[in-house]
């Protein structure tokens, strides 16, 4: 057996790591569309959470004078109260944006003070929305599901293309011709 032949069936006919490859993006797509399962469930959920009037306390923007260019500087910080079942909570919420105009619009929507409508989580009335999620984290689980079919695919070829290429012609008789 020549060393170009050995080294040919120890590689798996030629394919290297790629069914291990496609493996591990299965893998991450199918890890990647379990963590994004709860996301899923409370977006939909929370169209069926009962509402309950909350109050804001506060409202307020913040500019990172010191951030990086590639930082977001400002930041929206705003803290509510509101009753569920006759027991008092309280919800803090911040987030950062490169985008002032972002802030603005909230400061403006949610001023101190204000009566506003929380959607409250019945099994968890710790978690609430003042806004309701967008319906577009739907077409999150797109992108790791497309990782797992590709993962699979991949395999399938490969795995029957292998069984293809392993059927060897018969011995037999040769023809000449001439």
């Amino acid at each position: 057996m020549s060393d170009t032949t050995e080294a040919r069936n120890v590689s798996g006919n030629g394919k290297g790591c790629l069914p291990l490859a496609l493996v591990l993006i299965g893998a991450a797509g199918v890890a990647l569309t379990w963590f994004a399962l709860e996301d899923i469930a409370d977006t939909l959920g929370a169209r069926h959470w009962p509402e309950v009037p909350a109050v804001m306390q506060v409202s307020e923007g913040q500019v990172d004078r010191n951030a990086s260019e590639f930082d977001k500087p400002f930041t929206y910080r705003s803290r509510y109260v509101y009753r569920y079942r006759a027991k008092p909570h309280v919800s803090e919420r911040s987030f950062k944006t490169g985008d002032w105009s972002d802030v603005a619009e909230r400061l403006s929507k949610y001023p101190p003070g204000a009566q506003v409508t929380a959607h409250v989580n019945p099994d968890n009335p710790e978690k609430n929305y003042l806004e309701l999620p967008s319906l577009w984290i739907l077409v999150l689980p797109g992108i790791p599901l497309a990782l797992l079919a590709a993962g699979l695919i991949g395999l399938c070829l490969i795995w029957f293309g292998s069984a293809a290429e392993t059927v060897k012609p018969r011995a037999g008789r040769a023809r000449v011709s001439g």
